[in-house]
């Protein structure tokens, strides 16, 4: 019995050396989040499907009247 302990904890001792620090990671990513203001963490609007269509619209204008020299 208290051989099958002493290799858990043997084992969970070898897991936590090889695997990478979160807590490192969370601190560096929340040092890098706290420089951003919360307006530029927002997510971005997406023009609507009228909005998308005038702006397709007034690009195939341009390249007609680029093409035709207008």
């Amino acid at each position: 019995m208290e051989e099958e302990e002493v290799a858990k904890k043997a084992k969970t001792a070898e897991e936590e050396a090889t695997s990478p620090s979160t807590t490192g990671q969370a601190g560096l990513s929340h040092d890098f989040l706290a420089m951003l203001d919360p307006e530029s963490l927002k997510h971005p609007t997406l023009p609507s499907v009228d909005d998308m269509s005038k702006v397709l619209l007034e690009v195939r204008k341009n390249a007609l009247r680029a093409e035709y020299g207008v």
